[in-house]
This record gives C-alpha cells, structure tokens and sequence, in this order.
C-alpha cells in the first residue's frame, strides 16, 4: 500500500524550543518588525495573522538553526526564499510608500 504523502508543518515557534527568525525586509506600521527579528515561544499577534493569511510572509520564517542556508538562499534570485522578499517588497513596502 501506497504511503500518503505528508507534509510537514510550518512551524510557528509555539513547538517547545523552536525559535524562528524572520529574514524578510524591515516592516514599519502595523508589524514593526526589522530583518533578522527573533521569535521565541510563538509569534505577537498582529505578526500571527499575517503569517497564518500570507504564503510569502510565512516563508521568510526560518528556525534559527537554518538561518545560514536561508540568507544563502535569499542571494539567489530564483530560488523561493528570494521571490517570496520581493514579493513582501512588492505588497507591503512599495505600495504603502505610494499611498
């Protein structure tokens, strides 16, 4: 019998010692969050419902322990880490500085 394939869940830093760190741009307004932000024991709020509620967002939280393939990562201009910044660039920096 065939096994189904399972993915793993992302972690939201509420699993006993997972810290994530957050890789994305600096975040102003709402989120107040700047590159290389670390989370211990879960995620604010306001940060939470963003990360549950957008793909790209989540991405760009990484355990500490990864944080040096991520960074290698995001100097790759095609690989996921690196469409998922500037995809946040896109929606949540350039866009707020036009408003």
């Amino acid at each position: 019998m065939a096994q189904a394939n399972k993915k793993t869940p992302a972690k939201t830093g509420k699993e006993k010692g997972v810290s994530l760190v957050y890789i994305g741009p600096n975040m102003g307004r709402d989120l107040l969050m700047t590159q290389f932000s670390t989370f211990k024991n879960g995620l604010p709020l306001p940060v939470k419902e963003q990360f549950d509620s957008d793909k790209e967002f989540k991405a760009l939280f990484v355990p500490v322990a990864d944080l040096g393939s991520a960074r290698a990562k995001l100097a790759d201009p095609g690989s996921r880490l690196a469409r998922a910044f500037r995809a946040i660039v896109q929606r949540y920096i350039l866009i707020k500085k036009e408003a």
